[in-house]
This record gives structure tokens, C-alpha cells and sequence, in this order.
């Protein structure tokens, strides 16, 4: 007589980053020491290890702790391997994997766990399956747990990452002293969350069931490109290309360089999806532009900024030859925002891609660059003006969304970094008319422009000057004139031979 079959136990997959805690949440869900948890990353987990724990409803489940996915171990096995296993851990469960938990190493954000959020959730798993995720290093934060949601929600919102739950936790223990774990207490309820997201979260009604044939073929290979995109982020040797790129765009070899770059098969590929003005606190206060372009599953940040030594002169010299080798418009681009900012430096206005991509590329900004190089010896009154050329870069930027109608959110700061002025969003409406100056993130930079102007008029009433200050205004309208159709039509005949509609027109709302 056979016996009766017996449904599998749901699966939960934990994931994350070397040396993120995967380990130790295994063992915060099971409640007890199950999964061997390694201070040095070397010695992390390999493949997948399962466990069954039973849950506080009584309930048992299957969890799977799992390789990091930037770990690469001393025998040099290459972090893409993570992503292998756990598609191949997906295909192994079918239908019984019911819950994806993500292990972020907090308190600090970083670009990788959006990459890796990507990869699992929406390539692989195609958000059909819950995802939660669970934040360590709480112990390190003094902020408090909810404060550090509140403040990082941000993070996650403008990068179109959503979780079902969360929890905040401090995944050890800490040093034994006086007779006790110096984090005993916070190690014992973080425990008991963890187990509550899981218990909450975990779902019996999976959607994964036919899921990897979806996306691997017969050979075992990925079939979705972001997946083998994903999979050749690292090559043979392990080691994952780090951008360390500076340009001196105020250089005619080196803006060449930067145009050939942005127009190489796969930097071309990248679009812009956040921009942010910042301010160092120092005085007098240099301005500059962050931007992130996102490749298929990573990222990189650029920095462009104009002249940073020019400071030590209060008036420029406009009739000059060497006038413009003492003005540098300088880009940089790295894999983490961190490395581009300094801690102190204030965010005076931000605007985020809501909508799943933009049309803005590398070979935009290098057109763009090409002009105001041309334009560099117009404004030389007060130093050569770094204010002057963030808001060029700026307006052009939010010119070009506001053109094609992507779905945007603008925000100007205040003093206070928990308020801001102006929080204001643009979605997408088919045919209606736009005009250039009916949003926010448009008018604001004009606006600094003819402010700055004004006060510089008022403060140099010499006669003299009164001219130069007009030239300025004209390099401005020039400079818009130009991005507004010209600039559009040659990135357009570069990239898709003409012919090219940038997008929908589009409304405030």
C-alpha cells in the first residue's frame, strides 16, 4: 500500500551580502545555534545550507542560508556564483519557496544591496515572491531603530525598493562582561521580531511554481539579460570592476576621451535615474552636481563640478588668454556616492526617477559639456562660478524629464536637513503640451541664476562690470536654446541613427 504523499515544507531563502549576518538570522529564526557564524568572511557560508525551524505558530519551515553574493573565499571562487546557486536553489524548490528574506549590513546604505534587491527579487523570483528584509548592525546606530527607517525609507523609495515587512535588529550578542553579553537584551528581542516578520510574511499560496522556466533555458543558462548581465559583473579572477574615473572636461583630449567613453556598447547603456546639488559647508561653499546612472544591475555616481581652486581670486580676468586654464570643469565617477561626498556636504536639492528608467545617457552630458567648455570665459567675475555651472547642468537635466514626461520627484532643502521647501512630483500624461518653466525643478535653478545676478549687479555697481553681467544672462539662454533641441537631435542621431521620440508629454501633479 503507498503511503500518502506528503507536501513539502515552505521554503524561506536568507540572502545578502558577505558578511551581512545571513547566518546569524538563520539562527535569530530557528531561535537556537544551527548555522556556523564566521567573524572573518573567508570562512562565510558556501552554497546553500538547509534548516527546519519550527516557528512561533507552531508551524515548520525549511530555511536556506546561502552564500554572499560579493564574497569571494580563499580558494577564489568568484561572487557571481552566489547568484548560480541561488537560481539554481530557486529551480531546486519549485513551488515550495514562499519567502525571500534579504540581510542588509547596516546602519550605512550601500548601492550593492539595490543591485543585489534586483537580481533575487525582480529578475530572478520576478516579485512573485514576498520579500522582507532584515537590517543589521543595529548596535552601531544610537539614532534608534525606527528613527533609522524613518531616515533611510528615502533610500529604498527612490531606488524602487519595496519590502512586505522589516525588522531592525542587533545579530549578536556582543562581549561577555560582568557575567553578561553587553547586547544581550537587544540581541533577545531582535530575535523575537525576526521571527515575527517571518511568521507573518511567509506565504502559502507561492507563485514560484514554473518560475525558472521563465528565465533559464535548457543549457542551465540564464535566458533574461539583466540575469547574465548580472552574472558578468565579475570576471574569471573574482574581483569586481571598481570605476575610478576622472576627466578634465575643461581639456579638449580629455572631453574627447569622456565623448568616446560615454559612447562605448556598454557605458551607452546606462541612464540617469537620480541628481543631487550639493553644497560643502566650508566657506565660501563650493557647489557641485551628483548624478547616478544605472547600468542593467549595478550603478555608478558621477561628480561634476567646476573649478575648485579658483577661489583665491575674487575677480576675474576676462580679456585674458590663460583665463580659461585657471578654470577646471572636472567629472568623476565612482561605484558609491560616499566616495564622490564628504560626509558634511549638504544636500540643497534632489530629484529622483520615479518612473522605471529615463532616456538621459553619459553622451548627454558630454554634448552638454561641449557647450558650456564654449562659454567658460563669460563668467569670470566672481572666480569662474561653480554655482553658475551646477545650475546649467541642473536645468538642462530637468529640462530634458520634463520634455519626454518621465514620472520624477523634485525637492529643494531647507536649512534643517528633516524639512524641506518644495516636494513636488511630475507624471507622465500622453498629449498634453508641455511648457519648460511649469515645474519646480525647472524654474528653481533659473531662479538661483537671476538671484545670484542681481546681488552681484548690486554688490559690483560699476559700470563696467554691467556688461559682463548681460553676458552671462545671454551664455545662460544660449546654453537652454541649445539643450532644449539641437543637443537632443545630435544624442539622438548618435545613438539610434535619428528618429528617435524622447517620450510622452506630461503634466505636474
Amino acid at each position: 500500500m503507498a503511503l500518502p504523499s506528503r507536501e513539502p515544507l515552505l521554503a524561506a531563502v536568507v540572502f545578502g551580502d558577505a558578511g551581512a549576518g545571513k547566518s546569524s538570522i538563520v539562527n535569530m529564526i530557528a531561535g537556537s545555534t544551527v548555522a556556523h557564524v564566521s567573524s572573518r568572511t573567508a570562512e562565510c557560508t558556501m552554497g546553500a545550507s538547509p534548516y527546519t525551524v519550527t516557528l512561533p505558530n507552531k508551524s515548520q519551515i525549511v530555511v536556506y542560508d546561502t552564500m554572499g553574493v560579493n564574497q569571494r573565499n580563499e580558494m577564489g571562487v568568484a561572487p557571481g556564483k552566489a547568484i548560480i546557486d541561488i537560481r539554481n536553489l530557486v529551480r531546486t524548490l519549485d513551488h515550495s519557496l514562499s519567502l525571500l528574506i534579504q540581510v542588509i549590513r547596516g546602519p550605512r546604505m550601500k548601492d550593492s544591496t539595490v543591485n543585489t534587491y534586483r537580481a533575487v527579487y525582480e529578475e530572478l523570483c520576478q516579485k512573485r515572491i514576498p520579500i522582507v528584509a532584515v537590517i543589521t548592525g543595529m548596535e552601531d546606530d544610537d539614532s534608534g531603530y525606527e528613527s533609522w527607517w524613518d531616515g533611510n525609507i528615502e533610500f529604498f523609495r527612490t531606488r524602487g525598493v519595496e519590502f512586505a515587512d522589516h525588522a531592525l535588529v542587533t545579530a549578536t550578542k556582543g562581549k561577555f562582561v560582568d557575567e553578561r553579553h553587553i547586547f544581550e537584551r537587544e540581541y533577545e528581542a531582535s530575535t523575537a521580531e525576526v521571527r515575527r516578520v517571518v511568521t507573518d510574511n511567509i506565504s502559502q499560496n507561492s507563485k514560484a511554481k514554473g518560475l525558472v522556466k521563465a528565465f533559464v533555458s535548457e543549457s542551465g543558462e540564464p535566458s533574461i539579460p539583466a540575469i547574465r548581465n548580472f552574472l558578468v559583473v565579475w570576471p574569471p579572477s573574482g574581483k569586481r570592476p571598481s570605476y575610478q574615473i576622472h576627466f578634465d572636461l575643461s581639456l579638449p583630449m580629455q572631453w574627447q576621451k569622456f565623448r568616446d567613453w560615454s559612447t562605448d556598447p556598454e557605458n551607452r547603456t546606462a541612464r540617469l535615474m537620480e541628481m543631487y546639488w550639493f553644497k560643502e559647508t566650508n566657506i565660501p561653499g563650493h557647489e557641485y552636481i551628483a548624478l547616478r546612472f544605472d547600468f542593467a544591475l549595478s550603478c555608478v555616481w558621477v561628480r561634476l563640478e567646476r573649478d575648485t581652486s579658483s577661489w583665491l581670486r575674487v575677480l576675474g580676468q576676462k580679456q585674458q588668454e590663460n583665463a580659461r586654464k585657471n578654470c577646471h570643469d572636472k567629472l568623476k565617477i565612482r561605484d558609491d556616492l560616499a566616495d564622490i561626498i564628504k560626509p558634511t556636504d549638504r544636500v540643497m536639492a534632489s530629484l529622483h526617477v520615479t518612473g522605471r528608467t529615463s532616456f538621459i545617457t553619459f553622451l548627454h552630458l558630454a554634448l552638454l559639456q561641449r557647450h558650456l567648455n564654449q562659454k567658460v570665459p563669460i563668467y569670470d567675475i566672481a572666480t569662474f562660478n561653480c554655482w553658475w555651472y551646477a545650475s546649467c547642468l541642473w536645468e538642462s537635466v530637468a529640462y530634458w524629464l520634463r520634455l519626454a514626461g518621465i514620472e520624477a520627484c523634485f525637492r529643494v532643502k531647507c536649512g534643517n536637513p528633516n524639512e524641506q521647501r518644495v516636494a513636488e512630483n511630475i507624471y507622465a500624461v500622453a498629449e498634453r503640451m508641455t511648457r519648460p518653466l511649469d515645474w519646480e525643478a525647472t524654474i528653481f535653478p533659473r531662479n538661483l541664476q537671476n538671484a545670484h545676478l542681481l546681488i552681484g549687479s548690486r554688490a559690483i555697481p560699476n559700470m563696467k562690470y554691467a556688461e559682463r553681467f548681460e553676458d552671462v544672462d545671454k551664455a545662460s539662454q544660449d546654453i537652454r536654446e541649445y539643450t532644449g533641441e539641437q543637443l537632443l537631435l545630435e544624442a539622438d542621431l548618435e545613438v539610434h541613427g535619428g528618429g528617435h521620440k524622447w517620450g510622452r508629454r506630461a503634466t505636474t501633479g
